[in-house]
């Protein structure tokens, strides 16, 4: 574990990646292929295939989703002075 200073700023910022994670679980859940949407095959394969794509390759939503989070962090920087 690296040596940090901010020991309060990082369990803020843990706190945020927890949230991020669990919101995620929540979506999966809530998605789950119960809606006969897609076999669940298919919807494993598709975030499969997600969690390889490179940022740079994602569409304009998935990008939005996770610039929700980035505005969370920099919101909680930007709180914690730790830049302006």
């Amino acid at each position: 574990m690296p040596r940090c200073v901010h020991k309060k700023l990082r369990e803020k910022l843990a706190a945020l990646e927890h949230e991020q994670w669990a919101e995620f679980v929540q979506f999966l859940i809530g998605f789950a292929p119960i809606h006969g949407e897609m076999t669940a095959k298919e919807f494993w394969r598709n975030y499969a295939k997600l969690s390889h794509t490179p940022y740079s390759k994602l569409t304009k939503k998935q990008k939005d989703s996770d610039r929700w989070f980035a505005d969370k962090i920099l919101a909680l920087l930007q709180k914690e002075s730790v830049i302006s």
